[in-house]
């Protein structure tokens, strides 16, 4: 008895031991982990502030910011690797909804980081939300909300370029010769000779040989193309399997700039599969043609190289094969289908080819030889940085208008048009290259009576096509997304470079582009966002410096035919107003002064840039 006690007595103290040097071992990390997950929120809130206050209006610098999150998610999964799962997943979840509220990342990049965090194999992919981890919860939501929903390829109801050109604008594509991953598409009304024009994302639908859109045509010619028959279902695979792969990592190796990463090995991707199993050697995707193509993106003569440096360049040239190949393979998997054609209004003439389904253009788009290559895979846009939804395989089809949609009369009703992801454009000549669009893009159709269009593209002049004042109309939409009491919901001011600095002073041609694009960009997130927008009027978004931009002010107005948006631009003065200060009296200020200031252009009419 005496040694059973004696024995409990033993085993009491050992674990009473083992317990106290448990709590030793244990104790610091679990005080100190409150202070470190504060440092870890700290880091997180520091690189938020610093992505936020860069130009994001640009898909480019948003694709970079996608990178930067990127990078410190895998700083994060060292840092929490023995972290609590609930801790840790605050710092995960409130990373990326920060970025996406902060407006820093596009979808595409939201959704990529997203499966990182919650998709197979990723940090939390086995975590289940619960009432009390709201930040899994909230991340999910918003994952439902961005990355689930099925966009159709154009509102719902808006018209499409095809009608346009169908009531006799005359078509162009322009480009500088040499880049295939974007050009500029242009109509003009051949009655008053307005032009409009507007920049899309595309890729080469032709062999590699041929020549990617020229600039225009000196001589006055600006009917070089022409609207072509279903996307080659193939290319349509290949541009969806590019973006799955890059969306799972796949091509996180490649020694490639993010924002030009997806659109080179895309483009490569096509060519190759064009070429064939035997190309001539002005088609051929191969080590040569890419190792060419390499040095002369970054200028350097391969003679100048050290040992290292072709080294560097070969694994390269090779990793960059082997996506080609990889993305060519998985495109094979996709079931293929007859795209169908886009919807052509009745009396419109068919130039299809009823013998193969598609024009005669896009028949004749893999000749057997070709001119000298002068084709550029790469590019500044990228599938991956598109804001556009991914549209069903195969060329776009007009979207019917929704019961009670105003359907603008022709010919040549003013206001914007949509060109859809998956529009083929075929080129009249047989030594250019037929181009496919890869992201949705918006363009002014050119009025051709009561009213005037601008040279960025804006129309002025009220028609069937567009809003009361003049602004886009956006069919469709029903009402209660704006209070009975504002009528106009004040979207935010859009921050774009300050072209010229006096009323006298003539802008240059390009700053003036930049600035429509933008617009149109913002007016292309206003249309995708309507359904989710509240009537919030807080103008709590600021710049540091305003010295050097303009500001335009959104509105997203209620009238009697749908919704429309307006557009109005800030005078310097009132520009101040946007002003960041670190003063709290001047900023509160500044923040009273901006709600007057909304309020002021709230009943004003749409303005043209």
């Amino acid at each position: 008895m005496q040694l059973k006690k004696a024995f409990s007595s033993n085993l009491l103290c050992i674990l009473l031991l083992l317990t106290f040097s448990f709590q030793i071992v244990v104790a610091p990390s679990v005080v100190a982990q409150p202070a470190e997950v504060q440092k870890l929120f700290d880091e997180n809130a520091r690189l938020i502030d610093d992505l936020k206050h860069k130009d994001n209006d640009s898909l480019f610098e948003k694709t970079k910011n996608a990178q930067h999150l990127d990078d410190r998610l895998k700083d994060l999964n060292k840092k929490t690797e023995f972290m609590d799962e609930e801790l840790a997943s605050n710092l995960y979840a409130g990373l990326l909804l920060d970025a996406l509220k902060a407006g820093i990342i596009a979808d595409e990049g939201f959704c990529r980081l997203y499966r990182k965090v919650r998709g197979p194999g990723g940090r939390f992919d086995k975590a289940k939300n619960s009432l009390s981890n709201t930040a899994l919860t909230l991340l999910d939501e918003a994952a439902r909300t961005h990355c689930d929903k099925k966009k159709p390829t154009c509102p719902k109801g808006s018209r499409t370029i095809s009608d346009c050109v169908s009531e006799g604008a005359i078509l162009d594509l322009v480009g500088d010769g040499e880049t295939t991953s974007h050009c500029t598409v242009s109509l003009t009304n051949p009655e008053t000779g307005k032009t409009t024009s507007a920049q899309v994302q595309t890729v080469c639908i032709s062999k590699r040989s041929l020549k990617p859109p020229l600039p225009a045509d000196p001589n006055g010619q600006g009917d070089r193309y022409v609207i072509g028959g279903p996307a080659p279902s193939g290319v349509v695979n290949i541009v969806k399997s590019a973006r799955k792969l890059a969306d799972a990592g796949n091509y996180d190796g490649i020694s490639l700039p993010p924002e030009r990463k997806v659109g080179t090995i895309t483009q490569l991707s096509i060519w190759q599969s064009l070429a064939g199993p035997n190309p001539s050697p002005k088609d051929a995707v191969n080590e040569e043609s890419v190792t060419k193509q390499v040095l002369k993106r970054a200028k350097l003569d391969p003679k100048a190289l050290s040992p290292e440096e072709k080294q560097l360049l070969t694994k390269k040239v090779d990793d960059i094969l082997l996506a080609v190949d990889l993305t060519e393979k998985e495109a094979s998997t996709i079931d293929d289908h007859e795209p169908e054609h886009p919807k052509k209004p009745e009396d419109s003439p068919d130039t299809s080819n009823p013998d193969k389904g598609v024009s005669p253009s896009t028949a004749r788009s893999i000749p057997a030889d070709g001119a000298t290559s002068s084709g550029s895979p790469d590019g500044e846009q990228s599938p991956e940085t598109s804001t556009a939804p991914k549209a069903p395989e195969g060329s776009p089809v007009e979207p019917r208008p929704s019961p009670g949609t105003p359907v603008p009369a022709p010919p040549l009703a003013p206001g914007l048009v949509c060109i859809p992801e998956f529009t083929v454009f075929e080129s009249k000549s047989e030594e250019c290259q037929d181009m496919m669009t890869i992201a949705e893009a918006y363009i002014d159709c050119p009025e051709s009576a009561g009213g005037t269009t601008g040279g960025g593209g804006k129309t002025t002049g009220k028609g069937p096509g567009a809003g009361p004042d003049g602004g886009p109309k956006v069919p469709g939409q029903g009402d209660g997304l704006v209070s009975d009491e504002h009528k106009c919901h004040f979207v935010k001011v859009l921050f774009v470079k300050k072209i010229v600095d006096s009323p006298t002073d003539d802008p240059e041609p390009e700053d003036v582009k930049e600035v429509h694009d933008a617009v149109y960009r913002q007016i292309r997130e206003i249309l995708d966002e309507i359904g989710e927008m509240i009537d919030d009027d807080g103008p709590d978004h600021v710049e540091n410096d305003i010295s050097r931009v303009d500001g335009i002010i959104f509105f997203l107005c209620k009238d009697k035919v749908g919704m429309i948006i307006r557009k109005l631009k800030l005078t310097d003065e009132e520009l101040k107003n946007w002003e960041f200060s670190d003063d709290k009296k001047v900023y509160e200020q500044r923040k009273e002064a901006r709600k007057k200031i909304i309020d002021k252009y709230r009943k004003m009419p749409d303005q043209v840039f």
